[in-house]
C-alpha cells in the first residue's frame, strides 16, 4: 500500500513538473520574447526568472582582447576549448532555465522530493553527508594532483623570470583531516596532500591553512557555515591575517597585522537569514537557516572598488564591497548573503586602499572562498587585484605583465582541483 501511495505521489509531482517546464518555456519564448506581452500572468510565471536575471546580469567583456595570449598555440588551444565550452554552457543554461534554479515552483518540487526521501528512508543524493550538529557538506571525488602541480610550476617559472613571487594558499574543505566518518568516500584532503607534496618537491612556496587553523587550536567545523560549503566571513578575516603574516615573513612585506584583529571590527548579524548551497538542496525540511555577518572596520577606510563586468567603479568606505540586494529580504531560496561580499564571483576585481602608500600590489587568483578574504586583506596593502579563471578568459600572464604585482597568490579550496567546467590550474 505504501509503495502504491509513493508511486502515485511521484507520478503527480512529475506531471506537475512537466507542466511547469512547458508553461515557463511557452511564457518566456512566445508570450514575452515574441509577442512582448507584459501582464499579471507573465509576471507571475516569470517572477523568479526575472529576479534572478536582474541579480546576475553582467556586461559581456572580451578579456582575451584586452589581455591577449602571449603565444599563438595558447590562443588556438584555448579558443578551441572555449568554443566547445561555450556551446555546452549555452545548452546547460537553456536547460537550467526551465529545470533548475529558475524552474517555476522549484521549491515545491525539491521539497516534495525531500519529503518522499524522508518518508521512504531513501537517499537521493549520496554526495551530501551529515557531519553532525547540523553541519552538512558535499563530498569531493579523487583527482590526480599532477596536472594541477604542473600548472602551478609553469606559473612559478614565468613569475620567477619577472622577479615576482608566487604563493599557493590552500584553504580547507569543510571535512577536517581528523574527521572519522564511516561509509563515505571524500578525497578532499588526500587530493590536497598529494598536491602539496609535489609542490614541496618542486620548491614552490605554499601556505596550508588547514595546518594553521589546527596550530591555533581552532574548531574546524565552526569556521564554516552549517548549511553552506563556504567558510564564514569571520574566518575570511582571520585568513587575511594569516596570509599577511606569511608575506611579512617571507616576501618582504610590512603589513600591519593588527589590522586583522577581530576587535577592530564591528559585526552586523542577520539572524536566521541564510540557507546555504547544501541547505537549499536538502531544503528547509532538513536544514535550518543560520546567521550571516557583515563585518565593518571601526577605523576610517577609503577604498576604490572596480568591477568592470558589473559597471561598478566607485570609491568610499569599506561598505562599497557589499551587494546589499542579497539581504534586502529574507528569501532562503533566491538570496545568497555570502554573495554580498564583492558582488559574488567576477572575472576581475581591482581595489586601491587610499590609506596605504606602500606601493605594494597583490594579485589573487581565486575561487569563491576568497570573496571574504580579499576585501579584508586590501586593508593592509595599497593595491589588490582579483582574478577568477572561471570567468576570466584572457591571458593571466599578459595581465601579470601589464600590472606587475609584487606577489601572485593562488588561493583555492580543494574543490578547485575537481572543477569539471574550467581548468582552474591553467594560468596561461
Amino acid at each position: 500500500m505504501a509503495k502504491k501511495i509513493a508511486a502515485g505521489y511521484c507520478l503527480c509531482v512529475m506531471v506537475l513538473f512537466m507542466i511547469s517546464i512547458l508553461l515557463r518555456a511557452f511564457t518566456w519564448n512566445v508570450l514575452v520574447e515574441i509577442l512582448h506581452i507584459d501582464n499579471a500572468f507573465t509576471q507571475t510565471v516569470m517572477a523568479e526568472k526575472q529576479f534572478l536575471i536582474g541579480f546576475n546580469t553582467t556586461l559581456q567583456i572580451n578579456w582575451a582582447q584586452r589581455y591577449p595570449f602571449l603565444k599563438r598555440d595558447d590562443v588556438v588551444r584555448i579558443n578551441r576549448i572555449d568554443t566547445f565550452k561555450s556551446k555546452v554552457a549555452a545548452l546547460e543554461k537553456k536547460i537550467e532555465q526551465y529545470t533548475g534554479e529558475q524552474l517555476a515552483g522549484r521549491v515545491f518540487f525539491v521539497e516534495s522530493a525531500v519529503r518522499l526521501e524522508n518518508a521512504l528512508a531513501w537517499t537521493l543524493n549520496e554526495n551530501i553527508v551529515d557531519l553532525g550538529d547540523g553541519f552538512i557538506t558535499e563530498l569531493i571525488k579523487q583527482k590526480d594532483a599532477g596536472p594541477c602541480a604542473d600548472g602551478l610550476a609553469d606559473l612559478h617559472n614565468f613569475l620567477s623570470a619577472l622577479n615576482i613571487d608566487l604563493l599557493y594558499v590552500q584553504s580547507p574543505h569543510k571535512i577536517c583531516k581528523d574527521d572519522t566518518i564511516s561509509g563515505i568516500n571524500d578525497f578532499s584532503n588526500t587530493n590536497v596532500d598529494a598536491l602539496l607534496s609535489v609542490l614541496s618537491t618542486r620548491h614552490i612556496p605554499y601556505l596550508d591553512v588547514r595546518e594553521t587553523l589546527h596550530q591555533e587550536n581552532l574548531d574546524h567545523h565552526s569556521l564554516f557555515y552549517k548549511t553552506d560549503h563556504h567558510w564564514k566571513a569571520e574566518t575570511g578575516l582571520w585568513a587575511s591575517g594569516v596570509i599577511a603574516k606569511y608575506l611579512n615573513a617571507h616576501n618582504g612585506f610590512s603589513i600591519d597585522t593588527a589590522l586583522f584583529s577581530p576587535d577592530r571590527y564591528r559585526y552586523e548579524v542577520y539572524e536566521k537569514w541564510f540557507l546555504g548551497s547544501v541547505g537549499r538542496k536538502v531544503t528547509l525540511i532538513n536544514a535550518e537557516p543560520e546567521d550571516c555577518t557583515f563585518i565593518y572596520p571601526k577605523e576610517e577606510t577609503d577604498l576604490s572598488f572596480q568591477i568592470l563586468s558589473r559597471n561598478i567603479d566607485t570609491r568610499g568606505a569599506f561598505d562599497v564591497i557589499y551587494d546589499y540586494r542579497q539581504v534586502e529580504m529574507k528569501d532562503y531560496y533566491t538570496h545568497v548573503p555570502y554573495s554580498a561580499y564583492t558582488y559574488a564571483d567576477n572575472a576581475l576585481i581591482t581595489m586601491q586602499n587610499h590609506k596605504r602608500f606602500d606601493g605594494k600590489r597583490v594579485l589573487f587568483i581565486k575561487d569563491s572562498f576568497v570573496n571574504v578574504v580579499a576585501p579584508f586583506f586590501a586593508l593592509g596593502v595599497e593595491y589588490v587585484d582579483v582574478l577568477d579563471l572561471r570567468q576570466f578568459n584572457g591571458s593571466v600572464k599578459n595581465y601579470i605583465e601589464q600590472t606587475k604585482p609584487d606577489t601572485v597568490i593562488v588561493m583555492y579550496n580543494p574543490s578547485a582541483m575537481t572543477n569539471e567546467t574550467h581548468n582552474m590550474f591553467d594560468f596561461r
